[in-house]
């Protein structure tokens, strides 16, 4: 299982009528999800959580048994992609005090990167604290489309109850 940490950031969700929590809250929905064996966290600087999660992982002495997943911003834009995600990679390695199990293209168009260099992407594998590699997407054709990906890719994606598109 692995929980979710948008919340811990921002306003997020649906069916959020408080809006974020405060530190104090973090750290007893944190407690209690280890305390019922949760060890993987889904994060992403984008959600303002990486820090806070670090903390958390830091002041537990966690480092060598949490397990973070964590995104790379989206490289729209970016003239120098490989400067901006090693930027991202080392904040977020900075932040956590423990390595990245999946680092996340959060942008399933950046994700065509791994596919035209994968090389850079071994290396990346290699010189960093970083278990494997994924992309979150959105629609079956985005995993289709990193099908022939030359990388053992990870993948995160919506499904609930009411979205049910990647059953298949």
């Amino acid at each position: 299982m692995v929980l979710g940490t948008a919340q811990f950031g921002m306003d997020y969700g649906i069916a959020n009528v408080t809006g974020k929590p405060s530190r104090k809250e973090v750290f007893d929905i944190l407690d209690l999800a280890w305390e019922s064996g949760i060890r993987r966290f889904d994060t992403a600087p984008d959600y303002s959580t990486e820090t806070i999660l670090g903390e958390f992982i830091s002041v537990n002495g966690l480092s060598n048994k949490a397990k973070v997943l964590t995104k790379i911003h989206s490289l729209k834009g970016q003239s120098d992609f490989e400067k901006a995600i090693k930027k991202s990679i080392e904040l977020s390695l900075e932040n956590f005090f423990c390595p990245i199990e999946v680092l996340f293209f959060h942008d399933p168009n950046d994700s065509e990167l791994i596919l035209n260099e994968p090389q850079f992407f071994k290396s990346l594998l290699l010189n960093y604290s970083i278990s494997s590699l994924g992309v979150s997407v959105y629609e079956p054709k985005e995993v289709e489309r990193l099908s022939d990906c030359a990388l053992e890719l990870a993948f995160q994606f919506p499904f609930n109850i009411l979205d049910r598109r990647f059953e298949k």
